[in-house]
């Protein structure tokens, strides 16, 4: 571009050009660091270099009319591919941290958690800029085509293009050849690109069908013949609807798949032939939508794929394993009474097709875990057996993992059944049993393992052994740890839940046996949080030892309430209601208890947490006069 004007022979083509933005789009943004660095730094992304050497390559063009410097449709096509790249290295790598962060750093206060989820967040902003640069380098050319091509063709030659069209099934002709002329490609690309950021920009999803939409006007209408919506454009839109979890986004996903099926049902094209996928893809929808009646739908989209299975024009359209989970999700999601029912009816069409699998059966355990139903946790434990037993027959992709042992154990920690505990700590020594003889980590305990089986022993009062049982298992989990395995690695919620274990034990001093464990939880670098402080406030209320175990029970309470409130932990209503119930058990003195109590009050007031229950407990504590008195304070203070 420098070179003298009489040097014409070097100076650079469209070709040129176009080799340039090519090197960028094989080159990528492949550093970690390349989208922090870019806002630090105001530099430009790739996508944008390249849209800068396509405008200068349009200026030079405008200026001479030289056909040299006309830009080819491949270099309108590669901007558009490195818009919708943007972000797209930086996400995968971060992907790549946060499966790492799951697996070994399951704190959420971890800094780097917190990181991984910024950086994902700043990615999904990035790949939605991008995005929406590359839809408007396509609507720029759409533009220049429309242009380009104004006059040139009429109605009868557009209709005998149509006819070609679908009598060929290939790409229609212009009368004038065009170097703007859109590809179907590009609009692939940007639906992609839209289809990809739409789980973090509700917008994304709307974004993606609107061009859709607009890619059907231009076929329909004779524009450009060669933008016809494959198969491909309408599951990028319907997946990127079911991502989004918008309301009313899975009926519209359902109306882009009734669409599909007028286009492509009976079509005699091997490349344009219906499959499962844009089904599943529905019936996903569905199962996210929180909608009425979204079960019955998702449903109804399975005996669809069944009805067109069975009338035997395509063997694609076989419900698969994935159809059926998609269902049994939407009737655990749904909430419905009998959802558990419904889910291993599911479970049973799966098994008379030959498609169950491991993660079918781990979901319908999981329903009857959650369903909370009498006998939910037998039945869920029924199912495992059944799985183990079709495992052992050699039934192909069914075989029990630590996923279904640990939903049969959380089945057992919501049972009222007097043995739950037993039974849920009989799973564990099966799990761990299995894994000493076999080596197979599919059914190695881990640390969700030990922290359900102790909630089992917290929600079950009737045991008197119960905090001696979950002090061994803790000893166990932490040894297991200390000895090199990191699944074992006790989290926040392990902690919280043995506190919880001492709060409703029968056993005495548990204002001093709550803090051991408080403490042994930050040394260990988890930091506590408003749950923690719950179990330790509630286990501090409910002391009955000696007055000098309540009266250690009453300084533990509030030294450690003041030591968090200072650290900055936002408090709940039921943190207050807790240091409602540590003042009135605790504190013998009436006058002191008032005052103490009334300290209470007003603090829950200030922070905006009273409630009924509050006020109720509070009325039932006090004096009639002192209550009163109160309350017209909290009035005039507003």
């Amino acid at each position: 571009e420098t070179l003298p004007e009489y040097e014409t022979n070097c100076r650079p083509d469209a070709v040129s050009y176009s080799i340039c933005m090519n090197s960028l789009l094989v080159e990528g943004e492949t550093t970690d660091e390349a989208v922090g660095n870019r806002q630090k730094q105001n530099r430009i992304s790739r996508g944008e270099q390249a849209e800068e050497l396509l405008n200068r390559l349009m200026d030079k063009y405008k200026a001479t009319k030289d056909e040299r410097f006309r830009p080819q449709p491949a270099t309108f096509g590669t901007v558009i591919a490195l818009h919708a790249r943007r972000g797209r290295y930086q996400s995968s790598t971060d992907n790549s941290s946060n499966n790492n962060n799951k697996r070994h750093k399951r704190n959420v206060h971890n800094p780097s958690t917190v990181k991984a989820r910024t950086n994902t967040r700043q990615n999904l902003n990035e790949m939605f800029i991008g995005a929406r640069h590359a839809e408007r380098v396509l609507d720029w050319m759409i533009s220049l085509y429309h242009c380009e091509q104004q006059g040139y063709r009429t109605t009868q030659q557009i209709e005998k293009e149509k006819q070609q069209q679908h009598s060929k099934n290939n790409i229609g002709n212009d009368v004038k050849s065009s170097n703007y002329k859109p590809r179907l490609a590009f609009f692939v690309t940007v639906l992609d690109a839209w289809g990809k950021c739409a789980n973090g920009h509700k917008e994304a999803a709307n974004r993606a069908e609107q061009l859709l939409k607009k890619m059907e006007m231009l076929y329909e209408d004779g524009s450009n013949m060669d933008v016809r919506p494959n198969m491909q454009c309408f599951v990028i839109v319907i997946q990127a609807l079911a991502r989004s979890r918008q309301h009313g986004t899975a009926q519209r996903a359902e109306e882009i798949l009734k669409r599909m099926e007028d286009l492509f049902l009976n079509s005699t094209n091997p490349r344009e032939k219906l499959n499962d996928y844009g089904y599943n893809l529905v019936m996903d929808a569905w199962s996210r939508s929180r909608e009425k009646g979204a079960a019955q739908n998702a449903e109804r989209i399975l005996a669809r794929m069944n009805e067109l299975y069975n009338a035997g024009n395509n063997e694609r359209l076989k419900p698969n394993a994935i159809s059926y989970t998609n269902v049994i999700r939407a009737w655990i999601n749904s909430g419905e009474q009998g959802f558990a029912d419904r889910t291993e009816k599911i479970l049973l069409m799966m098994e008379r097709s030959s498609m169950q699998d491991t993660i079918a059966f781990a979901t319908v355990i999981d329903a009857f875990a959650k369903s909370g139903e009498d006998g939910a946790a037998e039945r869920a434990e029924n199912i495992l057996r059944r799985m183990q037993e079709q495992h052992k027959a050699g039934v192909p992709r069914v075989q029990p993992n630590t996923i279904c042992f640990n939903s049969v154990i959380n089945a057992w920690s919501k049972s009222v059944d007097a043995n739950s505990a037993e039974r849920a700590e009989a799973i564990l020594r099966e799990m761990t049993t299995l894994y000493n003889e076999t080596g197979d980590h599919n059914v190695k305990p881990n640390f969700i393992t030990y922290s359900t089986c102790l909630q089992c022993y917290a929600n079950n009062s009737d045991d008197d052994k119960k905090l001696k049982r979950a002090e061994a298992l803790f000893a166990e989990m932490k040894h297991r740890y200390e000895n090199g395995d990191v699944d074992c690695k006790p989290v926040d919620r392990t902690f919280n839940t043995l506190i919880a274990v001492v709060a409703t034990s029968k056993e005495t001093n548990k204002g001093n046996r709550a803090y051991d464990i408080f403490q042994q939880m930050k040394q260990m670098g988890i930091k506590p949080d408003v749950t923690t402080l719950n179990a330790l406030l509630k286990a501090c209320a409910s002391e009955v030892g000696s007055d000098k175990e309540k009266g250690d029970a009453l300084k533990i309470a509030i030294s450690t309430y003041n030591e968090l409130k200072e650290k900055g932990l936002k408090m709940g209503r039921l943190t207050y209601l807790y240091l409602l119930f540590v003042c009135k058990n605790l504190i013998r003195n009436n006058h002191e208890r008032y005052n103490a109590m009334e300290d209470v009050f007003l603090k829950c007031s200030k922070d905006g947490q009273l409630d009924e229950n509050f006020i109720q407990i509070l009325k039932d504590s006090l004096p009639e006069s002192i209550f009163r008195s109160l309350v017209e304070i909290n009035k005039d203070g507003g």
